[in-house]
């Protein structure tokens, strides 16, 4: 048998450490510029016409909603590394300090993205909306310039012989050819090309394919290596060839977008109202008004029609996007990301196209957050940060540029 005596045993009891609780980081912000714009601004809508610039800004053009006030377009900044807000001025004022716009003149729309080429940034504007007809009583759209250090202004079209670069039209989607100092705009309703020459200081129109007159024109225009490409509803892509000068159709046995009559105005209704590039432009990918992804490979000039947005759990449930008009690329160029405005089920969410793998994907639902609401242009910051302008109907009267970080949101 066995004695233990005096024998003492101690323990020493230690408390888990407890790791301090983080919050989550929200990967969506939206921004608002109510508190900064001028008194009496009313906020209708913004088409497309968000930009970034390579100092860290992002921008947003807000269009008045024509509802008791002046119809104009204000521009605004958002510094992306402090989150500076500020009013910048409107498009009227800049063509009024110049001398340059008429008794009544409208400049109701900024309907173009906003684009830098070396530290100046280029949009365009549109005095009326009518895709049916050249309208003789509307004076014509503008191209507008601001450098991105000074904040100064410029109504590029002042020194154009009719004070604006295509009279009777406006400009419904800009671009520029970097190494030639030059902006080039598209037109609606006749789908002209418009190149303004900063060093000449003046316009040059290359007439479109009016025969389309009466459906809509792409809402973006696209220059890459050498050659600018635009299209209607219902057309083949159309090719501005700098070197000669030639503006022609590509032959339709290389792709066209959809159009065709039915029920509704959405119907068949396939013209560009989104578009992202990839960083080498070799490659432009197109959303359709109905949320029907097009790709064009540039270097085979062929456009093919990918189809729609939706996952295919989606499809299989007859879930359909009804209307879209945001697209942007991500800096490796691997995916695409788009926020419909309108979705069959009432939902609304952000997806992911794997370009790679040609598989749509929703990576978050925002029904609660940010639905009945219109999304917009399409643009990424050097962090990989996508932009997006949300906004209600004109009566509602509120525009917002929508910020994501969608590193934090990937699988």
């Amino acid at each position: 048998m066995l004695f233990v005596t005096g024998c003492e045993v101690s323990q020493s009891v230690v408390a888990p450490t407890v790791a301090p609780q983080q919050t989550p980081v929200d990967p969506v912000k939206e921004i608002s510029f109510a508190d900064v714009e001028p008194a009496g601004f009313y906020e209708g809508w913004s088409w497309n016409a968000i930009g970034v610039d390579k100092a860290g800004h992002a921008y947003l053009a807000i269009g008045y909603g024509d509802v008791g006030q002046p119809n104009d377009v204000g521009v605004f900044q958002y510094t992306i590394a402090n989150g500076e807000r500020k009013f910048l001025t409107t498009l009227k004022t800049v063509s009024q300090a110049e001398k340059n716009l008429l008794p009544g003149e409208n400049i109701i729309k900024g309907h173009t993205r906003i684009v830098e080429m070396d530290g100046k940034v280029y949009l365009g504007s549109q005095g009326f909306h009518d895709i049916f007809e050249i309208d003789p009583s509307v004076r014509g759209g503008h191209l507008f310039q601001m450098d991105v250090a000074t904040e100064q202004w410029h109504d590029l079209s002042a020194t154009d012989l009719a004070g604006v670069s295509i009279p009777n039209q406006g400009i419904i989607a800009v671009d520029v050819i970097p190494g030639e100092n030059k902006v080039i705009g598209f037109t609606s309703p006749g789908g002209d090309i418009v190149i303004y020459d900063l060093a000449a200081r003046k316009s040059t129109v290359y007439l479109g394919a009016h025969e389309y007159l009466g459906r809509n024109v792409s809402r973006h225009v696209v220059y890459a290596h050498g050659n600018i490409y635009v299209a209607f509803a219902g057309s083949p892509m159309l090719k501005l060839d700098l070197a000669s000068g030639e503006y022609s159709f590509l032959p339709k046995s290389q792709g066209e977008f959809e159009y065709g009559p039915g029920p509704g105005f959405d119907y068949g209704n396939e013209f560009a109202t989104a578009m992202a590039k990839t960083q080498d432009g070799n490659h432009i990918y197109y959303l359709s008004w109905n949320g029907i992804l097009y790709h064009f490979d540039v270097a085979a000039e062929r456009l093919t029609r990918v189809g729609p947005v939706n996952t295919a759990d989606e499809l299989a449930k007859g879930i359909k996007v009804g209307t879209a008009f945001a697209l942007a690329i991500s800096n490796d160029d691997k995916y695409l990301y788009t926020i419909p405005s309108s979705i069959s089920d009432k939902s609304t969410g952000l997806y992911r196209y794997d370009i790679a793998a040609g598989v749509w994907e929703k990576l978050a639902d925002y029904t609660k957050r940010l639905g009945n609401a219109t999304f917009s242009g399409g643009e990424t910051d050097d962090a990989g940060r996508i932009y997006f302008a949300r906004f209600g109907d004109e009566n509602k009267g509120w525009v917002h540029l929508l910020q994501i970080d969608v590193k934090n949101l990937q699988p």
